[in-house]
């Protein structure tokens, strides 16, 4: 502890901690496991798993591959933690592609399958995530829907 008050990792960094620390006691994994699969000591590891200090940006990259998932998945199951066990994609992919001078971004794979289906999963800071099983065709034709009624309210 840097004053003798304050814990010296704070927010994302303690999140982030938080969040190894839950993940290799639900895994049965120890310290020293999870320190041979970054590349540390077990001492440096240790530190970093109760907040006493920061994982660098290699190390959050190492802890990403040690759980089998990409850096940008394990940032979003740390910012949703009650997401962590969801076995498919919580980010989609994109890709960028030239043509002619213009760069164009498209999705090319989305989240995961429906396994959570019917829950509502809230975010870090209470917003709506979302359905998993929501149909994005159906929602878009029920706004659709709606619009055209008010449409016809103004008519009259």
């Amino acid at each position: 502890m840097a004053s003798g008050k304050e814990p010296d990792v704070v927010g994302l960094a303690a999140d982030v901690a938080r969040y190894v620390q839950r993940r290799i006691v639900d895994l049965g994994w120890s310290y020293d496991y999870v320190a041979r699969a970054i590349g540390m000591s077990k001492g440096y590891t240790g530190k970093r798993i109760i907040g006493d200090a920061a994982f660098t940006l290699r190390d959050f990259e190492m802890l990403a591959q040690m759980f089998g998932i990409e850096p940008e998945e394990l940032l979003a199951r740390v910012q949703l933690p009650e997401a962590a066990d969801y076995p498919g994609r919580l980010v989609p992919r994109y890709e960028v592609v030239s043509r002619r001078g213009e760069k164009l971004v498209h999705r090319v794979e989305d989240a995961g399958p429906s396994v959570l289906e019917g829950q509502v999963i809230q975010g870090r800071f209470g917003r709506n995530v979302g359905t998993p099983s929501q149909n994005l065709a159906e929602v878009a034709s029920s706004i659709k829907d709606d619009a055209d009624e008010t449409d016809e309210n103004y008519d009259a």
